[in-house]
């Protein structure tokens, strides 16, 4: 490259004193290709730059948004950096499009009741509308945050209901099921055991059966129908006929 001998450089003393920016033997075969500052620049620019590079850069400058928490004085040295980097340098009305259409969308609804005429004016409204807009974020902060909030105004569709137990309630979109702690008793247990307490034997009294199903009772009227013993309370089956017969012959 014809700038490989190239040290560092001023643009100051590049003339003044060639010797400096250049090798000895080296300026002396290329001070008669570059004449001036300008087309040292020039031909920098064409060894070390990319051929799309000026294309992808308006590109993104047509793309670049200003961020949401990026003040508006940093995205205009931002863009200013970038406008500066063109080869052909954008005129100022179509810098104003480009950053017009870039600001935050809140930016731009207040632009409309506006007024400007070039990019300085611009940026001073913008700088007014960033401060308002960080005055109103901050009063809504101080609302939600209170340094005392027994002393603030509760509203009552704010309170929680209160719940009772088994009681199924929905809330912001979700559902939530308060559990007793008590194991839960089917009808049918229930029913069971009020079934159990109901039935006793009627001859002796016992829980849980009958007079018939009774093995206590049941006992007793065997044994007391073979000696022919009547019990009170136990009231004795006739025979059947064939048993009499029987008996007879």
């Amino acid at each position: 490259m014809i700038f490989g001998g190239l040290i560092r450089c001023r643009r100051l003393n590049y003339f003044e004193k060639p010797n400096s920016c250049f090798k000895a033997r080296r300026w002396k075969f290329w001070k008669l290709e570059v004449n001036n500052w300008n087309d040292l620049e020039h031909r920098l620019t064409l060894a070390f730059t990319d051929p799309t590079y000026e294309k992808r850069l308006k590109r993104e400058i047509l793309d670049r948004k200003q961020g949401d928490d990026e003040p508006i004085i940093v995205y205009f040295s931002k863009l200013d950096n970038l406008f500066n980097l063109l080869t052909r340098p954008m005129s100022d009305e179509d810098k104003l499009e480009i950053i017009e259409e870039n600001i935050l969308p809140e930016y731009q609804m207040a632009l409309s009741l506006h007024s400007y005429r070039n990019l300085q004016q611009l940026e001073n409204l913008l700088v007014k509308l960033e401060k308002s807009r960080a005055k109103a974020k901050s009063s809504l902060s101080q609302f939600t945050k209170s340094v005392e909030p027994s002393l603030q105004h509760q509203s009552r569709n704010s309170q929680k209901p209160r719940m009772d137990k088994g009681v199924t309630t929905r809330a912001d979109g979700r559902v939530s099921t308060l559990k007793c702690d008590e194991k839960p008793v089917s009808s049918q247990d229930s029913t069971d055991k009020q079934d159990k307490k109901s039935v006793y034997c009627y001859s002796c009294k016992k829980p849980g059966v009958t007079r018939r199903n009774c093995p206590k009772c049941t006992f007793s009227r065997s044994e007391n129908e073979k000696s022919g013993i009547n019990v009170p309370g136990v009231v004795l089956e006739p025979k059947s006929t064939s048993q009499s017969r029987k008996t007879t012959n």
